[in-house]
């Protein structure tokens, strides 16, 4: 399988506890580019993914989408996304799709922006098509007590990047929804 992405799959700790969980049973291939916006996954999709010898893809993208300065639209978020997710299922791969993760308490943060990312987020959980499992890395990761940011123990220190035990909850996650 490929794990398909921006830095938080370059990090390369959620497929590491991935693997250890199906011991052994997948390959998989980190195809994490760190700062990457969905567009630019879009353009590395063929050769990352479609022109792989594999069976599954696991994407997640939109964080710098919506965190970088300016931001993007939800709709060109989405239809990016929904671009890979097609083009994944018409290849007969398939389909893990992550939520955008909390980044509330960085400097870029804006109500605005978090708008953006709830928007994509719904979209992803209700509305996205061609996807056969999803994992909502929001809800897993956010601080019950204070909204829209990273619980503290999977904050790297950034308040975007996660920590060794918030990746390892996101390959855990993902273990138990798509492959139990």
């Amino acid at each position: 399988m490929v794990a398909f992405g921006d830095s938080l799959t370059y990090a390369g700790v959620y497929e590491d506890k991935l693997g250890q969980l199906l011991m052994g049973a997948w390959n998989i291939i980190n195809k994490g580019v760190s700062g990457n916006h969905t567009y630019e996954m879009v353009s590395r999709f063929q050769s990352d993914v479609l022109d792989q010898d594999i069976s599954c893809v696991i994407i997640w993208g939109g964080i710098n989408d919506v965190y970088g300065a300016g931001g993007f639209p939800a709709e060109t978020i989405e239809d990016d996304l929904q671009s890979m997710y097609t083009d994944a299922k018409n290849t007969g791969l398939m389909v893990v799709a992550l939520t955008i993760s909390p980044f509330k308490g960085t400097a870029a943060w804006t109500s605005t922006k978090q708008g953006v990312c709830d928007s994509i987020n719904s979209w992803i959980k209700t509305t996205a098509i061609n996807v056969d499992y999803i994992i909502d890395a929001y809800s897993l990761l956010e601080d019950p007590s204070v909204p829209d940011t990273l619980l503290s123990s999977y904050d790297y220190g950034d308040h975007i990047h996660l920590s060794t035990v918030g990746y390892r909850l996101i390959g855990t996650e993902i273990y138990n929804t798509a492959f139990l």
